[in-house]
C-alpha cells in the first residue's frame, strides 16, 4: 500500500474533519455495459451453479454462456435505441415468420426491428403498457427462450409430419 494514502488524521469536529483538503479517493466504477452483463451470467444464465468436474468442459461452458449474454444484451440495448434496422439483422427467417404468426395484427411492424423486438419481449411476459419502462435484459431473455422452444417445436412437426 503506498505511503500516505490511508493515513490517520485526528480533528475535534466534524467541520474540522472536512478542511483537511483531501480528496476522497474515488473507486471507479464499472461500466453499465459490463454490469448487465454480468448479470446476464450470473442471474440469466446461473453460471454458478454449474457443478462442471473438468476445466475443459467450465471453459466450454463458459464461452456457450459468453455468447448468450452477449445477444441477450445486444437484443435488448437495439431494442433500446430504436434504430431504422430490419429485423433480420437479429432474427433468422424461421423466428420471424414465428413471431409474424403470434402476432394479433400481422400486418404492422412486419420488419421493423423494433415491432420484433417488442413481440419478442411479450413472449417474456413484457406487458407494453403506455407506462411501462422498455423491456429489459430478463423479458428479453424469457422472450428468446420461450421463442426457441416454439421453434424448435415448429421443426418438429415439420420433420415428423412431412
Amino acid at each position: 500500500m503506498a505511503s500516505g494514502l490511508r493515513e490517520n488524521l485526528t480533528s475535534r469536529s466534524y467541520g474540522e474533519g472536512l478542511e483537511t483538503g483531501r480528496k476522497p479517493i474515488q473507486v471507479p466504477r464499472q461500466s453499465l455495459t459490463r454490469q448487465r452483463f454480468h448479470k446476464i451470467l450470473k442471474s440469466g444464465c446461473r453460471a454458478e451453479d454449474s457443478r462442471l468436474r473438468t476445466a475443459e468442459r467450465l471453459v466450454n461452458l463458459r464461452a456457450l454462456f459468453s455468447i448468450l449474454s452477449w445477444r441477450v444484451f445486444w437484443v435488448t440495448r437495439l431494442g433500446r435505441a430504436a434504430l431504422p434496422f430490419k429485423a433480420p439483422v437479429v432474427f433468422t427467417r424461421a423466428q420471424l415468420q414465428i413471431l409474424q404468426c403470434l402476432h394479433r395484427n400481422p400486418s404492422v411492424g412486419r420488419t421493423s426491428l423494433e415491432g420484433c423486438i417488442l413481440q419478442l419481449a411479450k413472449l417474456g411476459g413484457y406487458l407494453a403498457r403506455a407506462t411501462d419502462p422498455p423491456p429489459g435484459i430478463f423479458v428479453i431473455w424469457r422472450g428468446l427462450a420461450r421463442l426457441t422452444d416454439i421453434q424448435l417445436g415448429f421443426a418438429l412437426v415439420e420433420k415428423s409430419c412431412g
